[in-house]
């Protein structure tokens, strides 16, 4: 009888072993299966759910693969969601990144442009002059001058070009969503993660967990990958190399509003032009709960307050005034000198 490959494994919907996964994963990535067994894998793996162990053996893969690999020398931050929740939000992370960076934590914060919505953060960045790092070091320089760096995903995993025409056919979320954010290169050792499915918070802290990150926490908010301001959000604390569970309330941190109204994004140039006012000390009360929440989060989770609602506070501070977009518009010059150069 012959032995039944991986990939006719996980279609039976049966189990894999550790190895089994990570032989399946670089067959995906190295281009030994077709778009569509890719593809039948990824809707299979959608419906049976994503395990550590999948997971794991991924984002170990496309890790191996990051160009280029040169030491990071910094103590960095990444807030970064999956995407895929279908909420159509503005650009909550990336306005969440210029807040908490205005307050000291260094940020390298990993995106791409949108596949399963709209308008990803390397989307709006571009609409609002923000060029990305290319290298490693090019990061490393825009950390110690800015405290905040951008990376464009596809820039530093090459290995994903293969299966970037397969999910923007799919136009669904994919294991790759979950992905994202446990594969940046700059290895923060300080993460905010926002996931999908309240069932993606376990296995992606877990991944964490296993990567040694110092601090992380993992959010579902209620529907959305962003920690919610208006109802309770699920969430797991990576501390110590353990994870606790917990439940974050609005209303418990004091910073709860009634709605999510004047949250809703659109194109690009939309988004790029409300992150603007929402930096500029302008924001709606429902768009500075929003990213005073996330913010706030971040800082606790990067050392920089002594708990969440002391983070909240700081960033709530910041987003009554123009600091932010102060720190915006010293890196939009930056980026103008280098265009010219």
């Amino acid at each position: 009888m012959s032995k039944i490959e991986p990939f006719e494994r996980v279609l039976d919907g049966l189990q894999l072993s550790s190895k089994e996964w990570e032989r399946l994963a670089g067959d995906v990535l190295s281009g030994k299966m077709s778009d569509y067994q890719i593809a039948a894998l990824l809707g299979s793996l959608r419906t049976r759910g994503l395990e550590p162990s999948t997971l794991q053996a991924f984002v170990e893969t496309i890790l191996r693969h990051t160009t280029p690999s040169q030491d990071v020398t910094l103590s960095v931050a990444d807030c970064c969601g999956t995407g895929g929740d279908g909420a159509g939000l503005i650009n909550v992370s990336t306005a969440t990144a210029f807040v908490a960076a205005t307050l000291g934590v260094v940020v390298g914060k990993h995106g791409s442009t949108g596949v399963s919505s709209r308008c990803g953060s390397s989307d709006v960045l571009r609409a609002l002059g923000v060029t990305t790092a290319h290298t490693i070091s090019d990061a490393q320089q825009r950390l110690q001058r800015h405290q905040l760096a951008f990376l464009h995903a596809p820039d530093f995993h090459p290995i994903l070009a293969s299966v970037a025409p397969i999910r923007r056919a799919l136009r669904v979320k994919t294991i790759f969503n979950a992905i994202g954010p446990l594969v940046n290169p700059l290895r923060p050792v300080y993460q905010l993660v926002g996931v999908y499915r309240s069932e993606l918070i376990k296995p992606v802290a877990e991944v964490l967990q296993a990567q040694g990150v110092q601090r992380a926490l993992v959010v579902h908010g209620a529907g959305l990958d962003e920690l919610n301001p208006v109802k309770a959000n699920e969430a797991c604390l990576v501390i110590d190399g353990k994870l606790e569970m917990c439940t974050i309330r609005p209303k418990d941190v004091g910073c709860r509003v009634s709605s999510l109204e004047s949250l809703s994004g659109a194109d690009a140039n939309t988004n790029a032009q409300i992150l603007t006012s929402i930096l500029q000390g302008k924001g709606t009360a429902a768009q500075k709960a929003m990213v005073g929440l996330n913010a706030g989060a971040l800082l606790w989770v990067a050392g920089r307050s002594n708990n969440l609602k002391e983070g909240i506070r700081a960033a709530m501070d910041v987003l009554e005034t123009d600091m932010a977009f102060q720190k915006l518009s010293r890196i939009q010059e930056d980026c103008q000198k280098e265009a010219v150069q």
